[in-house]
């Protein structure tokens, strides 16, 4: 009977044992799981470069029980470069060819897998133990090696496991992708801030060339005024003069001086108009709204069917922004007269709130635009670079619209300063239902 009980007391005391140590298994794979499941979602949520590796060797030492780690990653010069260490590493923080440390860390990445070096106790009065190091692979999904993990102990650390080592490969692995995903997100970055330095460079370029351009235009203007319009308008006078004081004779004389007196007097119309047109004095004088109203009224005068609608009321606009709407709808106007043929023109200007609007629109012959701005004729094509030009030049958007027969409409909209800009999209109109020919 005793002997019975002992063997069902032995048999319990082995049940026992083995299911605390299947518990015990339990547990540690629950940890490697958690470890894997918190590294993923912590890798994925952290987008610095160097927090990143911080984060992985703090983990990694933590889970191994080692306690040194270091992140060594591939330079540009055959070099292992410590970008991430915990504990006292130095003697690895470089690896390169020949130094201690480098043939397994290149064993380790040639094979994909973790190395295991087990430390080595020496006898007593002799040198220090050999410390346990562990390198770990980092080789993205793509197979792109990027650096080892490396874990040192100088005491003797119990030996992880072969499912340790694995979670440890894995979590390598999961580091790999992130830091790769990290590098992809920061070199981006960087390049999203060199070409927005490079468009504020270009910006600032083009308003430097259009102050530049509109200077230049205000001292020739100013040049052809003091010196060939006065001298026209002299000339002019002198012919009047003659012609109140000598009547020719003969039929062909008086023809050949009227002639003269015409030609004079036109000379002294295309220079005003020249002048005019290099800095219009209008816009100085009188404002936008007068100065379109007078580029309208030219084009009519020439057999345009012309009509404008302008609400630009409060505040004045800018001086520079009153300038490029005056330049862009001189430009506009100018194509229609070249190249659209006599047809229906319908100017809109007004203010929206933040920003203020163009809408310049005929009926003529139009074109076949294209992204890069290429329309059929050389001139044209000139004119509507400027005009985007000058658009771009106050963060504004344009859109054009044009089809052969259908005419064409040009829509511009230039944000006031320190405002929100106004959304011009294509495909999109300007809010122009409230005036009259705003539809196609």
């Amino acid at each position: 009977m005793q002997t019975e009980y002992n063997e069902q007391s032995t048999d319990t005391i082995a049940y026992a044992r083995e299911m605390r140590m299947l518990y015990r298994d339990a547990e540690r794979r629950a940890v490697r799981f958690r470890l894997l499941v918190e590294m993923g979602r912590d890798l994925a949520s952290v987008r610095d470069p160097q927090a990143l590796l911080q984060l992985a060797v703090s983990r990694t030492t933590t889970f191994s029980g080692y306690s040194n780690g270091c992140v060594l990653l591939c330079s540009a010069n055959d070099e292992l470069v410590a970008r991430a260490t915990t504990g006292m590493i130095s003697p690895f923080t470089r690896l390169r060819s020949g130094r201690a440390g480098w043939a397994e860390a290149m064993q380790a990445l040639h094979e994909g897998r973790a190395l295991v070096e087990p430390a080595i106790a020496l006898t007593a009065g002799e040198s220090p133990p050999i410390p346990s190091r562990i390198f770990l692979p980092l080789i993205t999904n793509d197979g792109q090696a990027l650096g080892v993990l490396l874990l040192c102990d100088d005491a003797l650390a119990h030996p992880l496991d072969s499912e340790d080592l694995h979670a440890l490969h894995l979590l390598a692995g999961q580091l790999a992708t992130a830091l790769q995903s990290a590098q992809l997100h920061s070199e981006k970055e960087q390049l999203a801030a060199r070409l927005s330095e490079r468009e504020q460079r270009l910006t600032e370029l083009v308003n430097h060339l259009m102050h530049a351009q509109e200077e230049e235009r205000r001292r020739i203007a100013y040049e052809l005024h003091d010196g060939l319009s006065q001298m026209t308008v002299g000339i002019l006078q002198q012919l009047h003069i003659l012609e109140e004081c000598y009547k020719p004779r003969a039929h062909r004389s008086q023809q050949a001086l009227a002639r003269a007196v015409e030609m004079a007097r036109a000379t002294v119309t295309e220079a005003r108009r020249t002048i005019a047109g290099l800095r219009p004095t209008v816009l100085d004088d009188f404002g936008l709204v007068t100065a379109v109203h007078m580029l309208a009224s030219e084009l009519q005068a020439e057999g345009w069917d012309v009509t404008c609608t302008i609400d630009v009321g409060g505040p004045n606009l800018p001086s520079a922004i009153e300038t490029a709407l005056y330049r862009i709808v001189q430009e506009l106007l100018t194509n229609i007269r070249k190249h659209a043929g006599q047809t229906r023109v319908h100017i809109t200007l007004y203010r929206s709130g933040d920003a203020v609007a163009l809408c310049v629109q005929d009926w003529g012959q139009g074109f076949i635009p294209d992204a890069t701005i290429r329309p059929v004729h050389t001139g044209e094509k000139i004119g509507l670079s400027g005009i985007r030009d000058r658009v771009w030049a106050f963060d504004g958007q344009w859109h054009l619209e044009s089809a052969p027969g259908q005419g064409t409409l040009v829509q511009v909209a230039l944000t006031l300063p320190q405002l929100q800009p106004l959304e011009l999209t294509g495909g999109t109109r300007l809010d122009t239902n409230r005036y009259a020919y705003a539809g196609r």
